[in-house]
């Protein structure tokens, strides 16, 4: 439930929420105004914006995505940096209690009662605590009277309800410490690390949301009573509903459920954040993290940050740097694909936290630990090449080609916003002081202002903020020997070396347009009830497309060829890895990637690649104007891929590094050993125990198992969005029907079987890993999910069986913060499935949570569900059901592979009924079936002992 610092600055997001934050007025009864209402940017029109008397705020929008339901949040303009010294993790620990007994809902009957309403804990109804806002979510299933009322009941608890128990605070104590045991990792270390050194003196760095542990075990009701009083006041509180509603109605519900909040106390003055100290000479840091499988380079600054009104002016004053930052990623990610780049990964950012502090820096990997000094010494020439080089128009105006097109996407999908977003969007704008603007007017004004700007400008801009606070600050972290001395001598190196601008040029024609005799249709039929149309060419290519008004210029497409993991050979294992990793990465033979992207900018067009158990998956989003385009991109790495060097080298190094990282990480054995030990020692599962295997592959291996797949292996493609089915004919007709004739798919009646260990497995895994924090994991065999009427109650057993372990675990015990039951039935494999239970656990826990968890199981087995129980999970899976109705991906997965499963059809007209129906005889039969201890394999990770 809380929101962790993983690093001093966010990255960078080229969306239209601005930097250049308000500062915003206050009203006489000193309730702080909304941005626009001192701003020339016009709110979006569609919100009924409120403030009431006592200073709360709120925000009322109707949208009708998904249908028939509603988001809320009730958010607090209090975090982590309201604390004082005594209460470091008591505004984590208050969100946890606002669940956990009020007013209204007594301890422990939150979770249940909502779950009977149709909404699932953790996905329906979840909370953040943050440095500087709290923020609660419900996602409701329905929007009668009743339900809003019930969501405002809550609210209402929580601005002034809380009942704070001290034995809700004794049991919350164990799952908040549970908590911090599982945020604790080798990154989040090396994250506050670089926090410290970057702003020592800042106040956020001694103010991590979760706190401290001696703070929370010594926590008393008082103090968590005095922070809940001083913070959680109408006058810093903001409520968002965005639904499938009337919003005068719900206006008027808020209106007349908080308009009687009164403050509890007089609260306090917040906390000075702290100071930011400007450096006259370069500064660096070495951080020795010895679990860490790459070696990573920051080097930025940190200033303070300037509150300025969000208006048009501010916003075009931001956004030359955005551009800026924009190419200079573009360029890292150009020299990042380089075999001989010492970088192989580099993103460049700016951001501004808390209204406090602006940062801006670049970070890194490096290719290899050797080569930590070329890799300082390359991210600091990048960014100094642009400083003092600029940057080319065509790079300028691919980057604007590429944002404007993104804002005119949203633009005309604006129609189609998912509700929950909307309001979490909103509620950010307001904790943010920021303009809450419509789609549409962006879409006006960046049309007319983006093409405006000069690459002098954005040169200008980057320059002044890089230089904002001083000479910049220099950390290396990993598992090398060095020093500060040697960090900030291989900065100084590389700064010594000139610099110049090397602009590339790339033609402008795209080499790959088909032209000639189009393919015919041998086969066309169209599904009436599910307006579905299943065309078949005469070279055996499969198109299955439908039509939805779901997103406006819109399209979703897979294209599924051969038999992916099913064709590999079983003695080369690591292939299909290195074929997912390498396919598109090496561009194509006549564009290597950079062209090609340069070649797409502003263009809908996605070219992802990837092995599937049953197929290689190509596909993405696109729109009716690029959807030929997308066509001939995919079709041209189908004939003319081009497997240059660099992938290759790229994808031996990450092997190199997953293998060393696993080493050091209690989820190595779920990743590597596990999955293949499941399956009797199949080596398509898993990863061999050796890395020099995976290491050893090659490209001629790939061309000898992808060439024949690529060139004759069956082809079906789907899509699914705003599109126009004939027109849609017509392209494919183009592209992919003009190919060779395509195989008939086999049947791979052997390739499908794979076996259980001949008995259940017991195994511990010691890892070298200095974080003290195990793994429990415990899996049952079932079935595939050829059978959906089973597979969908195996769901169902599997949702229950979660539900009890949280009960156990997390609430009455507190031995783990978030146990988790999945069901895994393959769709592909014969009669191979899992119901997997797992838990990140104290290591001293470990034995004792893997027997709960199988006790858990065992009175599944022995006693059954109760008819509370089973509709409690039913609910939640019925409204996902009911919402997916409407939604394009969704729509891909019963359409995507017909030709090999006709009954996915079918299994869409039944599956709301068929939930429905499922009963408490249903799952208790399943549950005897599957969930024996005898039939449970089990599997603890722990730390190395170090006695």
């Amino acid at each position: 439930m809380t929101q962790h610092f993983q690093r001093i600055a966010f990255i960078l997001v080229l969306l239209l929420l601005q930097t250049g934050a308000a500062a915003l007025g206050q009203t006489a009864d000193t309730a702080p105004r909304f941005a626009h209402e001192i701003s020339d940017i016009k709110s979006d029109p569609g919100v009924r914006w409120g403030r009431l008397e006592n200073g709360l705020r709120y925000a009322v929008m109707q949208n009708a995505t998904p249908k028939g339901r509603a988001s809320l949040r009730f958010g607090v303009m209090a975090g982590s940096l309201e604390e004082t010294e005594d209460q470091r993790g008591l505004a984590h620990f208050v969100e946890h209690l606002a669940f956990n007994g009020s007013k209204h809902f007594p301890p422990g009957s939150l979770v249940e009662y909502f779950q009977r309403l149709g909404m699932s804990f953790g996905g329906d109804t979840n909370a953040t605590t943050a440095f500087d806002r709290t923020v609660y979510q419900v996602e409701l299933p329905d929007t009668k009277s009743e339900t809003i009322d019930t969501a405002f009941t809550l609210f209402g608890d929580f601005a002034d309800g809380l009942l704070i128990e001290q034995a809700s605070i004794e049991k919350e104590r164990g799952i908040i410490l549970s908590e911090y045991r599982d945020s604790d990792s080798q990154a989040s270390r090396r994250s506050l690390a670089s926090s410290e050194f970057a702003a020592p003196n800042a106040l956020f760095v001694r103010r991590l949301p979760i706190g401290q542990q001696e703070v929370i075990r010594g926590a008393t009701r008082a103090q968590l009573k005095e922070y809940y009083d001083s913070w959680y006041r109408p006058d810093n509180i903001v409520i968002i509903a965005v639904g499938d509603f009337d919003p005068r109605a719900v206006e008027r519900k808020i209106v007349e459920r908080f308009s009687r909040l009164e403050p509890r106390s007089a609260g306090r003055p917040r906390p000075d954040r702290g100071q930011l100290t400007a450096l006259d000479q370069p500064q660096a840091k070495f951080y020795h993290e010895p679990e860490a499988s790459a070696v990573t380079v920051s080097i930025g600054s940190v200033a303070p940050y300037e509150r300025k009104p969000d208006t048009w002016a501010q916003r075009i004053e931001e956004m030359p740097v955005n551009l800026a930052i924009a190419m200079v990623n573009r360029r890292f990610g150009i020299q990042s694909r380089k075999a001989d780049a010492p970088i192989v990964g580099a993103q460049m950012r700016v951001s501004d936290s808390f209204g406090f502090a602006r940062s801006v820096g670049a970070d890194a990997v490096c290719r290899d630990k050797e080569q930590w000094r070329p890799c300082v010494s390359a991210v600091e020439r990048e960014v100094r090449s642009a400083i003092e080089q600029g940057f080319s128009q065509e790079e300028l105006s691919e980057v604007v080609a590429g944002l404007l097109n993104e804002i005119g996407q949203a633009a005309r999908r604006a129609d189609a916003r998912n509700s929950g977003r909307l309001a979490a969007v909103a509620l950010r704008a307001i904790m943010d002081e920021q303009v809450f603007n419509s789609p549409e007017s962006d879409l006006a004004k960046w049309t007319e202002v983006l093409p405006k700007f000069t690459p002098e400008q954005c040169q200008e801009a980057l320059r002044k903020i890089w230089l904002a606070n001083g000479s910049p600050r220099i950390f290396v972290a990993g598992d090398i020997k060095a020093s500060d001395t040697e960090v900030l001598a291989a900065f100084n190196e590389g700064a010594s070396v000139p610099v110049q601008r090397t602009d590339k040029k790339v033609g402008r024609e795209f080499a790959y347009a088909v032209t000639g005799q189009a393919g015919e249709v041998a086969l066309r039929r169209h599904v009436e009830d599910l307006d579905v149309t299943i065309v078949e060419f005469k070279n055996g290519v499969r198109l299955n497309l439908k039509p939805t008004n779901f997103e406006s210029g819109r399209i979703l497409t897979s294209i599924r060829i051969g038999g992916g993991l099913l064709s590999a050979p079983r003695d080369k294992p690591g292939l299909p890895l290195l074929a997912s990793s390498t396919f598109t990465a090496g561009g194509l033979g006549k564009h290597d990637v950079d062209e090609l992207n340069t070649l797409l900018a502003g263009k809908n067009v996605s070219y992802g690649f990837g092995v599937a158990s049953d197929a290689f998956a190509m596909g993405g989003a696109t729109t009716p104007d690029d959807l030929l385009l997308q066509l001939q991109v995919a079709r041209a790495f189908i004939t003319d891929p081009a497997f240059r060097p660099e992938p290759l080298s790229n994808f031996r190094r990450a092997v190199k590094q997953g293998y060393e990282q696993a080493t050091h990480s209690i989820n190595g054995p779920q990743g590597m050993e596990i999955p293949r030990l499941m399956a009797n020692g199949d080596s398509r599962f898993g990863m061999p125990e050796n890395q020099d295997v995976v290491l050893g592959r090659t490209y001629e291996e790939l061309h000898q198992w992808l060439d024949p797949e690529l060139a004759h292996g069956p082809i079906e493609i789907a899509m699914v969005g705003d599109l126009d089915v004939e027109k849609t004919i017509a392209a494919v007709a183009q592209t992919f029907a003009t190919l060779p004739s395509r195989a008939t798919r086999p049947a791979y009646t052997e390739e499908r079987k794979v076996a259980y260990p001949s008995s259940p497995i017991r195994k511990e895994y010691r890892v070298l890993t200095e974080i003290e924090r195990g793994l429990v994991d415990v899996r049952w065999p079932t079935t595939d999910q050829s059978d959906i009427q089973v597979a969908r109650r195996i769901r169902v057993l599997a949702g229950i069986f979660s539900d009890r372990l949280r009960l156990k675990l997390r609430e009455q015990l507190g031995q783990a913060y978030s146990p988790n039951v999945q069901d895994q039935l393959s769709d592909t494999f014969t009669g191979y499935g899992f119901i997997v239970a797992n838990a990140s656990v104290a290591p001293a826990q470990a034995e004792a949570v893997s027997k709960a968890i199988m006790e858990v199981a065992e009175d599944l087995v022995t006693n059954g569900v109760t008819p509370d129980e089973l509709n409690r999970i039913k609910g939640p899976l019925i409204a996902h059901v009911r919402d997916s109705n409407r939604v394009n991906a969704y729509w891909l997965t019963v359409i995507a592979q017909t030709s090999q499963e006709p009954d996915r059809l079918a299994w869409h007209r039944s599956r709301e009924a068929d939930f429905e129906s499922i009963s408490v005889a249903d799952i208790n039969a399943l549950a005897k079936r599957y969930l024996p201890s005898e039939r449970a394999s089990q599997f603890i990770s722990l730390p190395e002992d170090k006695r």
